[in-house]
């Protein structure tokens, strides 16, 4: 069986860092209609994509909302119209006008039907890959829309298509813009045929995220939730990219391997702005290492005594730069992942503004 990888994982959560919450802070405000009416909606859900901000509007359709930077991605939804996003670069008061979503209620044909059923299933085998089936369940994926050849897999949704993962604590409405599946000769290859047994399989994902909380039970439940959501982000792809950022991958757990020469570093800073950095691999190949304690956190390097376990990631390069914003988000990462790291479910993951905490036991 290949291996899976990841090319490009592109999720449009953010495009600025969310540590900037307090300064760079801005209102948005605006109204939304029906296009052809031109009545005000009631009740659409506004939200800024990747975090767990949002609300919705009011009987004359306004809204107003506070995002924790600019820019910003906005999304509205609502379940009688197409969901619609927007990219934000200022304050800024919006007129917004939304179509009816007309659903085609006429009767599947059985070969029509069989062809969905397939096109779910590998859907399924690679955005909810190695998601416990029975703590994350998507849903609704009725609203899900497939496009297939030879050598290339597709789909996307015009309404969210709604995640409950009980495991990490969240309701996530996905609007999928492309999840594109392929199989590759090598890394950066040419493409093999879908159904190959040669090949690398790898895919991307161009998505915007919201995220809710699901109720909690007690203190417990409360502390378990916590623990899930700690060990999801620690020793994850983004915990890894934010630890570069800062210049603490050894006192974030993370040890660096080449091919070769060791004495020459993984990376190069190549490019840096407020809030970005860009980097270029100095090596086609790199393995990283994570250790981390019994409490799921990061053990400093050099490691001292003491338990501690491990997990490892190869990074291979594709020979273009990616950036980097402080909380470990990117639009291009132009590499591709084996291991841990390339290992986690698309429907297991965390919004930008969460960060990690220590617990306190309930007493």
């Amino acid at each position: 069986m290949s291996k899976y990888t990841i090319i490009t994982m592109i999720l449009l959560l953010c495009l600025n860092n969310t540590l900037l919450a307090q300064k760079n802070s801005k209102l948005i405000t605006g109204k939304i209609i029906n296009k052809h009416t031109k009545q005000p909606i009631q009740n659409v859900e506004i939200f800024i994509s990747g975090t767990t901000i949002g609300t919705t509007t009011g009987k004359d359709g306004t809204f107003s909302i506070k995002s924790p930077y600019i820019p910003c991605h906005l999304g509205v939804n609502h379940v009688s119209y197409l969901s619609r996003v927007f990219t934000i670069t200022s304050a800024s008061h919006l007129n917004i006008e939304l179509i009816l979503n007309s659903r085609n209620i006429n009767e599947v044909k059985v070969k029509g039907k069989n062809l969905r059923r397939k096109n779910l299933r590998l859907f399924y085998k690679y955005f909810m890959l190695n998601a416990d089936r029975e703590q994350i369940k998507i849903l609704n994926d009725s609203v899900l829309k497939f496009k297939r050849s030879e050598y290339n897999f597709h789909a996307y949704c015009k309404s969210p298509l709604l995640i409950e993962n009980r495991y990490l604590g969240y309701r996530i409405k996905v609007l999928i813009q492309d999840f594109s599946i392929c199989k590759k000769q090598q890394p950066g290859g040419k493409n093999v045929k879908l159904k190959s047994i040669s090949g690398e399989d790898s895919y991307k994902l161009s998505a915007f995220y919201f995220y809710e909380n699901l109720p909690t039970k007690n203190a417990l439940h409360i502390q378990n939730i916590a623990l899930n959501r700690r060990g999801h982000y620690y020793g994850s792809l983004r915990h890894f990219l934010t630890s570069l950022y800062f210049k603490k991958l050894n006192s974030n757990g993370y040890l660096i391997k080449h091919h070769s020469d060791s004495t020459v570093a993984a990376f190069t800073l190549t490019y840096e702005e407020r809030n970005l950095k860009r980097y270029k691999f100095n090596k086609d190949l790199l393995n990283v290492t994570y250790y981390y304690d019994n409490e799921q956190r990061p053990k400093q390097l050099p490691l001292t005594m003491g338990e501690y376990f491990y997990s490892n990631t190869t990074f291979m390069s594709l020979g273009k730069e990616f950036d980097v914003r402080p909380n470990g988000t990117s639009s291009n990462l132009s590499f591709e992942i084996r291991g841990d790291m390339g290992q986690r479910s698309l429907v297991n993951t965390l919004p930008n503004d969460y960060e990690p905490s220590f617990l306190i036991s309930p007493r």
